[in-house]
């Protein structure tokens, strides 16, 4: 009897012993995962106000971006395209006391008394300019003065941790009302996002804009940080270590808002036509996430996936479609 009460304290033992080291272990692993999604890139900050300093992003992780070449071609020739551009440094101050830095770039025979503006919205630990070097010389040579901004904890702007569509999507909203009170509403605003930056125009689609918001370009976007990290991890065979769940508490704790908080919700309230763009090879933001998003959205739509096209590179490697699509789209709700 003795011999049997032993063991059994031992099993019990045995148990809480591997049941307390799974625990720190996926305590360990999220926290991995939050520090490399959600918290700022060591020393990625800029105090500079000029547009081009900038660090050329690329990726040595051929398995989810293996087209991350033409991107990083596309950033050297932007950053000389640009250098005679007039550009105008812009800030605002978020509701948590984040300086947020911008810059407004005039396009090739714009409007002055009535202009279209393009507001661009740069993806996961990119930074604006960046993520404008595929796109952004388009919509100039095609009349459109464009916004570039810094999300917050990207850039030149401040902020430790990641607003992750979330927190970004209020500061966007601040953005647009500021270049639609320096054209006094005289203008036509355009809004073009990539992957998180698409993600964050989606959210903002369900706000109560100015009239002068006509349409929304939302590129390889996906439903919430909390499905895209779910997604990831299973790519990693780690979604028995309950990863998505503890970076959802730890981000409620340190960063005070709900990474769980999805663009299929708001778009149920959408306001502003929307064109979806996804490419039907993207490794790092599933296809379905565009087609739930499409699905959801009340409003004006169209949807486009590229065969072929990897994360981000649907314009590289379909330009003239692209253009004539997007062109198009934006043509039709004025």
């Amino acid at each position: 009897m003795f011999l049997m009460a032993l063991g059994l304290k031992i099993s019990i033992i045995v148990i809480a012993s591997l049941v307390g080291l799974y625990f720190l272990f996926c305590i360990a692993v999220a926290i991995f995962f939050f520090n490399l999604m959600l918290k700022r890139e060591k020393n990625s900050f800029k105090e500079s106000k000029d547009l081009l300093d900038f660090n050329i992003v690329g990726s040595d992780n051929s398995e989810l971006f293996p087209d991350v070449a033409l991107m990083v071609k596309a950033q050297y020739d932007l950053k000389d395209y640009l250098q005679k551009r007039e550009t105008t440094y812009l800030e605002i101050e978020s509701d948590r006391g984040l300086k947020l830095a911008g810059w407004y770039i005039k396009g090739d025979g714009n409007s002055s008394s009535h202009p279209k503006v393009l507001i661009f919205c740069h993806g996961w630990k990119s930074s604006g300019i960046v993520d404008m070097a595929v796109v952004g010389p388009y919509y100039l040579e095609q009349g459109y003065d464009v916004l570039v901004v810094d999300h917050q904890a990207h850039g030149h702007s401040e902020g430790k941790y990641l607003g992750f569509g979330v927190l970004d999507s209020l500061n966007m909203y601040k953005w647009v009302q500021k270049i639609d009170q320096m054209h006094q509403g005289n203008c036509d605003i355009y809004l073009h996002g990539v992957s998180m930056g698409a993600n964050t125009l989606l959210r903002l689609n369900g706000m109560d804009l100015p009239k002068s918001v006509k349409a929304i370009c939302a590129d390889c976007g996906f439903t919430s940080g909390y499905e895209e990290i779910d997604y990831l991890a299973k790519k990693r065979h780690l979604s028995f270590l309950l990863t998505k769940q503890l970076i959802w508490l730890i981000c409620l704790i340190v960063c005070r808002y709900n990474i769980k908080a999805s663009s299929v919700d708001t778009l149920k309230n959408a306001k502003v036509p929307t064109i979806f763009i996804h490419g039907d090879k993207d490794n790092f933001v599933p296809m379905e996430h565009s087609v739930k998003n499409y699905e959801a959205c009340t409003t004006k739509k169209e949807l486009k996936i590229f065969e072929g096209a990897t994360h981000a590179t649907c314009f590289i490697k379909n330009k003239e479609e692209y253009k004539a699509l997007v062109l198009d789209f934006f043509e039709s709700v004025k």
